[in-house]
């Protein structure tokens, strides 16, 4: 008896030896081509909305957005410096100074400075400020 490709017994005995394999690289590559560019339709978005819809049920986040920030970190990006809140936080310098922009506290400030830092304000409120091209000919005036 000849083996053909539609023999369900012979295409369980294979899927059975492959199982648990991976995939070589080239083909994975192939896949990938295969799928780019084409979306999901209608019934299998709604199949992966309503797992991730399950898990934030479940309280599991996403891999991608990280830990959670707490009340506690919030305050800490607030009233230190970025470099001591991300030491700290135990995060890096840009995801602090993201968050201290994202933050609420920051609309009530006038989105403007953090409270560590009024004395910029101050001193640049203090000090005139003066276009670069006329600073640069009072420099040069002055060198000479």
């Amino acid at each position: 008896m000849l083996a053909t490709a539609q023999d369900s017994v012979r295409r369980a005995k294979i899927a059975a030896a492959n199982r648990g394999k991976k995939l070589p690289p080239r083909i994975i590559a192939k896949m990938r081509a295969a799928h780019l560019g084409r979306s999901p339709s209608a019934a299998t978005r709604a199949k992966m909305s309503a797992a991730a819809k399950r898990r934030v049920a479940r309280g599991i986040r996403p891999p991608v957005t990280g830990k959670a920030w707490s009340a506690a970190d919030d305050k800490l990006v607030w009233t230190l410096p970025q470099t001591v809140a991300a030491k700290r936080v135990g995060r890096s310098y840009d995801s602090v100074a993201s968050r201290r922009w994202r933050l609420p506290l920051a609309g009530k400030r006038g989105r403007d400075v953090p409270i560590h830092c009024n004395h910029r304000r101050q001193q640049q409120a203090a000090t005139p400020q003066i276009p670069g091209r006329i600073r640069r000919r009072v420099r040069r005036s002055s060198e000479r």
